[in-house]
């Protein structure tokens, strides 16, 4: 393979399991919120779905794409949407 080959491969890998993770993570988010909670609360039960729900989806992209390269930005990526969507749908009644 050439270096452009794998870069497009890596970059894809990479676009694809934090898309997947994130939306994941916002969808289990939003099922656990309702609107009667309070932000902080929320976006913390959020934070710690977006971890477990990453730990659960990581072995599917590690094998393909490493370790390092998808443990970091996954996790990253599903706390972020999993914090993100839990504080929206707290403030949907606002």
């Amino acid at each position: 393979m050439t270096i452009l080959k794998q870069s497009i491969y890596f970059i894809t890998g990479d676009t694809l399991s934090n898309t997947i993770a994130g939306m994941a993570a916002a969808l289990i988010a939003a099922g656990i919120v309702d609107q009667s909670w309070h932000m902080l609360p929320a976006m913390l039960i959020g934070m710690v779905a977006g971890m477990a729900l990453s730990m659960l989806l990581m072995p599917l992209f590690v094998g393909l794409f490493g370790a390092m390269e998808v443990m970091l930005p996954v996790m990253l990526s599903s706390m972020l949407a999993g914090m993100v969507c839990a504080m929206v749908v707290t403030m949907q009644k606002l």
